[in-house]
């Protein structure tokens, strides 16, 4: 199994590579993928941090 790491930082090499195996697995669709976890993981720290934020001004408000 590659890593992650390799695929992205030299997918020519990796098709290559796979070329000479003759493995036709999809490498655009596998790359296109992890852009996209890659861009939920980061909005979804952003909405965490967000949410910790608020949480601590309600933590913070006059319970009057």
């Amino acid at each position: 199994m590659l890593s992650m790491d390799l695929i992205r930082r030299d997918p020519e090499r990796v098709r290559a590579a796979m070329a000479r195996r003759r493995d036709d697995t999809p490498l655009d669709r596998i790359l296109e993928m992890d852009g996209r976890r890659r861009e939920i993981i980061s909005e979804a720290d952003t909405l965490r941090a967000k949410r910790n934020e608020v949480s601590k001004q309600i933590s913070r408000m006059d319970p009057k």
